[in-house]
């Protein structure tokens, strides 16, 4: 009996070792996930340049502005900067003075 039952499962293994599963299905799924993976991520980057390409052009407009703002202001300027720095701890020194801090 157990002779019998051993040739059953040998039987039984050597048909299973005979079939083969497609698994062509599965590997066209994989390719598939693995290009939208990919596509998603590039199109993730390609989005943040589009972005940077865009804040370039704002902040040198920004840049402009201000530079145009500080030519048209005329801020007394100082050419020995020595006098400039005396001249602001004077003003730090009364501030503080008059506020008592």
């Amino acid at each position: 009996m157990n002779d019998n039952n051993d040739k059953n499962l040998d039987h039984l293994f050597a048909t299973a070792r005979k079939f083969r599963p497609d698994t062509s299905f599965q590997e066209n799924q994989f390719e598939k996930r693995l290009m939208a993976r990919t596509q998603e991520k590039r199109s993730f980057f390609s989005t943040w340049f589009f972005w940077e390409l865009r804040l370039v052009s704002v902040c040198a407009v920004l840049v402009l502005i201000v530079g145009v703002i500080t030519l048209i202001i005329d801020v007394p300027r100082s050419q020995d900067i020595m006098l400039y720095m005396a001249e602001n701890q004077e003003n730090q020194f009364i501030a503080r003075y008059l506020t008592g801090g």
